[in-house]
C-alpha cells in the first residue's frame, strides 16, 4: 500500500513539473455569514503559500470564524503548500476559529495521509457537504461559484 502511494507521489511529481508554472496563486474568495470559503487554483508550492496563508488571515481579520479551502482546482500541493495550512489552522484555532478542506485530489490526499495531516484537518468531500455539515441555510452552489 505504501510503496503504490510513493510510486503514484513520484508520478504527480513527474506531471507537475511539465505543467506550466504561474507567478500567482489565484484565488477566489467567496463570503456566507461568518464562514469564508478560498478556492485556490493550479499549484500551491513554496512560492505561492504567502498569498494563502495572507488570504486566509484576511478571513479571520474580516469576522470568519469558520474558513474552507477547497481545493477543488488545485492541481498540485507540496510539503510546503501543506505546512502552510498547518500554520492557517494553527491560527485560526489560536482565535478559536475553525479551518476545513474540501475537495482534495488523489495527490493532495496522499500528502495528507502519508503525513497524518488527515487525521489533523476536517476534510470533507466537496463544498456541498460542508455546507450540509454546518448548516449554512441557503447557501446553494450557484452562490460559492
Amino acid at each position: 500500500m505504501l510503496l503504490n502511494a510513493l510510486l503514484l507521489w513520484r508520478s504527480c511529481l513527474q506531471l507537475v513539473s511539465s505543467l506550466p508554472v504561474s507567478s500567482t496563486l489565484n484565488l477566489g474568495r467567496i463570503m456566507i455569514g461568518n464562514v469564508e470559503i478560498i478556492q485556490p487554483t493550479g499549484i500551491i508550492d513554496n512560492t505561492r503559500t504567502q498569498e494563502l496563508r495572507d488570504q486566509i488571515n484576511r478571513g479571520i481579520e474580516q469576522g470568519a470564524n469558520t474558513i474552507l479551502v477547497d481545493l477543488k482546482e488545485v492541481t498540485f500541493m507540496d510539503s510546503s503548500g501543506l505546512g502552510a495550512l498547518v500554520t492557517a489552522l494553527k491560527t485560526v484555532q489560536s482565535m478559536g476559529g475553525k479551518l476545513c478542506v474540501c475537495s482534495v485530489n488523489e495527490q493532495v490526499k496522499i500528502l495528507f495521509e502519508l503525513t497524518s495531516m488527515d487525521r489533523v484537518f476536517d476534510i470533507f468531500r466537496d463544498r456541498t457537504e460542508f455546507l450540509h455539515q454546518i448548516n449554512v441555510v441557503g447557501a446553494t452552489n450557484a452562490h460559492l461559484n
